[in-house]
């Protein structure tokens, strides 16, 4: 995804869709941050959103440091109940 500018973000937030089954929620996830969109840095290890299955909700992570990001990768390793798709209501990044 592209912010549309180089922000100083320190967390981002993953809000499912709550207007279709609850099979499509991420459980594990990877991040990822890029300033040019071409080289990528893991910005923590693989996260997971603990209970995400029975309470849908939107879900925020906190980095431990302030990253310089102009792209942004959200990667589903795993999705409530082996969906092969996952939902988004809202993706964004958290700044300053």
């Amino acid at each position: 995804m592209d912010l549309g500018e180089t922000l100083k973000i320190n967390g981002f937030f993953y809000t499912p869709a709550t207007d279709c089954c609850k099979g499509g929620n991420v459980e594990k996830y990877r991040f990822f941050i890029s300033l040019d969109g071409k080289r990528w840095i893991e910005i923590r290890p693989p996260g997971e959103f603990n209970n995400i299955k029975t309470n849908p909700v939107k879900q925020t992570v906190k980095f431990n440091r302030v990253y310089p990001a102009h792209f942004i990768k959200f990667k589903a390793v795993s999705v409530v109940n082996h969906k092969s798709s996952f939902t988004v209501a809202e993706l964004g990044v958290t700044t300053l």
